[in-house]
């Protein structure tokens, strides 16, 4: 299994399993909102779905590598998968060099529309500095998007996220 020391950069997948392959690597998604930074510029959604498995918020050259929201309420991320997958699990990679405790809280929705989602999962959290957080389907759901929402009034901070079937 690849290890993944906080502040390193994988540039494949984590599951161990090769025969699992992350549907959400390059597909559309869109957040609820976009952080902007004058200096990093916007942490943009796709961030959370480049295939760079990346833990620090900003990398020396300033640039973001987490998606990240606004601070509000009920803030969201969420992919469109391009097709209909019976979905069984998702994996988050937290931030590790600050604010590690902003991941929880959270729902994780998929459904064969955007206006028809089914529960997967909940988080509570909070999750740990640089943790791959593994979230199992309650059970299999059928769908084309997956949407990772956060009840509470803080950042939603995505640095990579994996959904497999």
């Amino acid at each position: 299994m690849n290890r993944k020391e906080p502040g390193s950069m994988l540039v494949f997948d984590p599951i161990a399993d090769f025969s699992s392959v992350n549907l959400v690597r390059g597909k559309p998604s869109s957040p609820s909102s976009t952080f902007f930074n004058g200096q990093s510029g916007f942490a943009n959604s796709s961030l959370a779905n480049d295939g760079i498995w990346e833990s620090h918020m900003k990398l020396t050259t300033g640039r973001f590598m987490c998606a990240t929201t606004n601070s509000e309420q009920n803030n969201w991320w969420m992919v469109n998968l391009e097709h209909i997958y019976i979905l069984s699990k998702v994996v988050i990679l937290n931030r590790s060099d600050c604010c590690s405790n902003r991941l929880s809280k959270l729902a994780i929705t998929v459904g064969e529309t955007e206006s028809n989602m089914h529960m997967c999962a909940t988080y509570d959290g909070p999750g740990g500095k640089g943790e791959l957080v593994n979230i199992t389907c309650q059970t299999s759901v059928s769908g084309q998007f997956v949407k990772i929402r956060q009840s509470d009034s803080s950042y939603l901070q995505l640095c990579e996220v994996g959904v497999y079937c």
